[in-house]
């Protein structure tokens, strides 16, 4: 019997040994391939991309030969542990693969080279950032036995479907294109199989170059869109948007250049430039005698979970000598999914402060009552793509009579963005919408064209203190045939 145990004791061993590095305890290639394999059928219903990164290491070979076996052996499990903690599981916007313990699938492949497989990619610059990070955390030098040992990379990335469709392709492909970029030896150290994804690591690479000079070139500005309260037609508040004309790029969409500030290390110093810009145009507004409301700001996910956010909010409050009401900041449903509890803890202190902090693109992303119901908000923005599909969809009618009556039960105000036409205006009001944003009142525009904004705006309803918020909103919505502010205006 003993003898049995022992037979199965020492296959189970063999068994382990064959998918597992002895040395790093990082799965090997057969089992990298099955994988591999595994999340190519995957990929293929959920309609999304996998990425495989071949990682070849030239300086564990000549450390070998210089200073033995030891220190390379050593050099490859610290090679091997840098990469694992570079691979930010539950932070990066890319998948990883996971094992049954939950960590990131890193793959030995040999003594030299590494391998990494991304899965549920939507966009290959997602991969570019990963790939980047990974070099990152391998500059840094290496100290083994008193030996400061330097590091020599260069990586191949083959992605499904469009490198290949099986896991021995997708892995030829990875290491095809690591050997061709190694052979250059030129100042770029990885690349992508494909030329066109090569263009287009190119292009990335020039874009986040350029962003990291906007704020020394004063290309970045302020644009603000007025925010209208329904029940007076008047303007309530603004939020200040970002805008990034490069002179050689021209004019940069948002969606395009904020996630690669966010991916690229640049959001902190762009959140800050934003945050101190706003407010010392709402101190110097308000120096004018202007009553511009609040002035609500983006706040990404990043910033969010940066150290002592609330302190920094309360900080530039101080500096400009502003109240804190005046102070509004917006997060999308996305910001809470990486860390549910720190972000619950970050936001519970900003609204301490007296911060309004409003759920922005509601509808969207990871929808949830649980989040509605414990992060301390103060208002709801309704996304868009519901306004846009009012009257025009039955369901999007009722989504949206649904996310107000749910707001308004539980004690928060409702911002409905991306009103174009004016029966959105008036199916808004008649849901009891408090205030309402878009083409329809006002384009974004420069803080110089805001004076005259505040100046012609009309009082459509005249408030009257005894009346009923509902009556308000219904008196209001008899006159809302006419323009709420001046004519639409979609001139950029």
């Amino acid at each position: 019997m003993q003898e049995l145990e022992g037979l199965e004791k020492r296959s189970m061993e063999v068994q382990h040994y064959a998918m597992y590095d002895s040395r790093t305890g990082l799965p090997t290639r057969s089992l990298f391939e099955d994988r591999i394999a595994v999340e190519i059928t995957r990929s293929k219903r959920r309609d999304c991309m996998v990425a495989v990164a071949s990682i070849r290491l030239d300086t564990i070979k000549q450390v070998e030969e210089t200073l033995g076996y030891s220190v390379a052996d050593q050099l490859a499990k610290d090679c091997g542990q840098r990469l694992s903690d570079a691979l930010r599981k539950n932070i990066d916007t890319v998948a990883l693969i996971e094992d049954s313990e939950g960590t990131p699938l890193l793959s030995q492949i040999n003594q030299t080279e590494f391998g990494i497989l991304l899965t549920d990619i939507q966009q290959v610059d997602h991969v570019t950032w990963v790939i980047k990070r990974l070099l990152v955390s391998l500059e840094k030098p290496f100290l083994i036995n008193g030996n400061e040992i330097y590091i020599s990379c260069y990586v191949g990335v083959s992605i499904f479907p469009d490198d290949g469709q099986t896991a021995e392709e997708l892995y030829r492909s990875a290491a095809n294109a690591c050997s061709h970029t190694q052979k250059l030896k030129g100042k770029d150290r990885w690349s992508f199989s494909s030329p066109r994804l090569n263009e287009m690591a190119a292009n990335q690479l020039k874009l986040e170059n350029s962003l990291r000079q906007a704020i020394k070139n004063d290309e970045l500005q302020l644009h603000y869109q007025p925010k209208i309260e329904t029940a007076s037609g008047r303007i309530a508040g603004f939020e200040a948007l970002l805008r990034w004309k490069n002179a050689h790029l021209g004019y940069v969409p948002p969606n395009i250049f904020i996630p690669v500030a966010e991916h690229s290390g640049q959001i902190a110093t762009i959140g800050e430039w934003v945050l101190l810009n706003a407010c010392k145009q709402l101190k110097t507004w308000l120096d004018m005698g202007l009553n511009v409301g609040s002035i609500a700001i983006n706040l990404s996910g990043v910033e969010l979970l940066q150290k002592n956010m609330a302190n920094r909010l309360q900080k530039v409050l101080d500096q400009f000598n502003l109240e804190s009401h005046l102070l509004e900041i917006e997060l999308t449903e996305s910001t809470f999914a990486s860390n549910y509890d720190r972000s619950f803890s970050v936001l519970k202190q900003i609204k301490e402060l007296g911060v309004r902090v409003t759920l922005d693109d509601f509808g969207t992303g990871y929808s949830s009552l649980h989040c509605l119901r414990d992060i301390p908000l103060s208002c709801l923005k309704i996304d868009r793509s519901f306004v846009s599909d009012i009257n025009k969809d039955e369901s999007a009618n009722k989504l949206i009579t649904a996310i107000v009556s749910i707001a308004h039960e539980l004690g928060l105000e409702v911002v409905a963005e991306g009103v174009e036409k004016k029966y959105q205006a008036d199916y808004l009001i008649s849901l009891g919408c408090e205030y309402l944003q878009g083409y329809y009142f006002c384009r974004p525009i420069p803080q110089n064209e805001v004076v005259d904004v505040l100046q012609k705006q009309p009082m459509l309803a005249t408030v009257d203190e005894s009346e009923s918020p509902k009556k308000a909103k219904q008196r209001f919505a008899k006159v809302a045939s006419q323009p709420i502010l001046f004519p639409r205006n979609r001139s950029a």
